[in-house]
């Protein structure tokens, strides 16, 4: 279908040609919006995982009532579809939602709240619904190492700064690894978000291609993008975990 006639409407039109691949470089729209998609997926999963990593160490060193609760608020944004995450952030964010009156009513502001369909918005958004997904990972791997290697280094002199970023870390970077990938595939690849919070003004991968589809009836242009998000998430994964890897083996061994 990709490799097909660019068409208007008809689903197949034949032929063989790779004008689709080159109209997303050639086309600044095409070619803004996957670096867009790219740039937002990255600094989402960064935020995501400065949040997860303090909140699953806060929970694997806790114990008892408290543990479980924080970790059932944490879990709590995967029992609710992103749909439903995105319509309720809608409430709260919109220029006559409850946080633009709050801050009206409060004096702070004085007309209405405009911070929806923002690069910044979405993309920070985007990070706080990926914050499971990390904090999931890297809880796994602290429960499995445990902290007796951690008390050691500060029985020895270390402080907990320390020891937490030179004993415990290059323990627990695979799960670090696991999780940042998985949530960075995920955030290219996010659609409620940046379709209901981000509009025509931050344009991502997965609203873009439904558009190309079913609004332009281009079938080879859009199942083109997709393919080449597809192999663009691979390829910067896959050279992630590389880097990652060859790091952590260079930070552990010593």
């Amino acid at each position: 279908m990709s490799v097909s006639e660019p068409t208007r409407g008809a689903f197949h039109a034949g032929g063989f040609n790779f004008d689709s691949y080159a109209a997303i470089v050639s086309d600044p729209a095409l070619r803004g919006m996957a670096v867009d998609s790219l740039v937002i997926a990255a600094a989402a999963t960064l935020i995501a995982g400065l949040l997860a990593l303090p909140l699953a160490y806060f929970v694997s060193r806790s114990h008892g009532l408290l543990k479980n609760t924080v970790m059932i608020l944490s879990l709590c944004p995967l029992l609710i579809g992103t749909v439903v995450l995105a319509i309720g952030w809608m409430t709260i964010l919109s220029p006559v939602g409850m946080l633009s009156q709050t801050l009206q009513q409060m004096g702070l502001i004085d007309g209405a709240l405009n911070i929806m369909r923002t690069h910044i918005t979405v993309t920070i958004l985007i990070g706080f619904i990926l914050v499971p997904y990390i904090f999931i990972t890297i809880l796994s791997s602290l429960e499995n190492i445990g902290s007796a290697s951690e008390r050691a280094a500060q029985s020895l002199g270390a402080s907990k700064a320390r020891a937490f970023f030179d004993v415990t870390v290059p323990q627990i970077m695979p799960g670090i690894v696991a999780g940042t990938s998985l949530s960075f595939i995920l955030a290219v690849n996010a659609y409620p978000i940046p379709a209901l919070l981000g509009g025509n003004q931050v344009r991502m991968a997965a609203p873009e291609i439904y558009n190309i589809i079913t609004r332009d009836g281009n079938w080879p242009q859009g199942t083109a993008l997709a393919i080449s998000m597809v192999a663009l998430t691979l390829i910067i994964s896959g050279l992630y975990g590389g880097l990652m890897a060859r790091r952590f083996d260079k930070w552990r061994n010593p």
